[in-house]
């Protein structure tokens, strides 16, 4: 009956922690879905404010910042709906052959423009020549949001690495960058969702770094972060 007791207990602490954590990431998908949804609003009152006095001056002004913020709910929603759908394993296949060096020179190619023009030094070294099995377009999105974190955060003449290796029957996968050192206590909560270092920075929704670390665990493997001498870095490892 003790051992039960105890037992009963520690399920009752992690469901309770399950459901705390549950509440606040409702409370963070709120605040984040707020503040768009308070700048429409405001234009809308502020051309219908204009109207009532008869001013039409640039109206356009107020429509194109509707759109701007607009556009932001949908890549907003689209990226909660895309954590979630993680979570419960929804249209998840995770037996496709998949060659990381293939996608990763592909993810590359993509961020081209990017890297040129904040004038970022961008260097890769891509040895890993194996094979895992996977998810592809999962995969792809997990190593896109990667580097979009990266790009965000490197400054304008920055660097930017990415190696990957095949070593002890595992894919090990680096990306670096130059930025501030993270504290230690902010290192492991990058990979929360809507976690961002600065309050004030706008740089995305806070949900890359989430996505990619459910993607790395659906394929077995491990994601964390390391502060450098320059920056940072994250290691990817994932059984082959």
């Amino acid at each position: 009956i003790r051992e039960l007791g105890k037992a009963f207990n520690a399920m009752a602490s992690k469901v309770e922690s399950m459901i705390l954590s549950g509440k606040e990431l409702t409370a963070q998908i709120s605040h984040e879905l707020r503040s768009p949804l308070a700048r429409i609003q405001l234009a809308v009152e502020l051309m219908k404010d204009k109207q009532r006095r008869g001013v039409v001056d640039q109206p356009n002004l107020h429509l194109d910042d509707i759109q701007d913020d607009v556009e932001e709910l949908d890549r907003l929603i689209g990226r909660i709906l895309e954590l979630s759908k993680l979570d419960i394993g929804e249209n998840s296949s995770y037996s496709e052959s998949i060659f990381p060096d293939q996608q990763i020179e592909m993810v590359i190619k993509r961020f081209k423009p990017v890297l040129n023009s904040k004038s970022i030094r961008f260097t890769s070294q891509l040895t890993a020549d194996s094979e895992i099995r996977g998810n592809r377009e999962a995969f792809t999105t997990a190593i896109s949001n990667l580097l979009d974190n990266a790009c965000k955060f490197t400054p304008e003449n920055g660097s930017i690495s990415i190696t990957s290796e095949s070593r002890n029957q595992a894919l090990t996968i680096n990306v670096s960058n130059t930025c501030p050192q993270l504290t230690t206590d902010d290192l492991p909560r990058i990979f929360d969702p809507f976690f961002r270092t600065d309050s004030e920075n706008k740089n995305g929704a806070g949900l890359g770094l989430a996505i990619t670390k459910k993607i790395i665990e659906k394929h077995q493997g491990t994601v964390k972060a390391t502060n450098t001498v320059d920056g940072l870095s994250i290691q990817i490892i994932i059984p082959i």
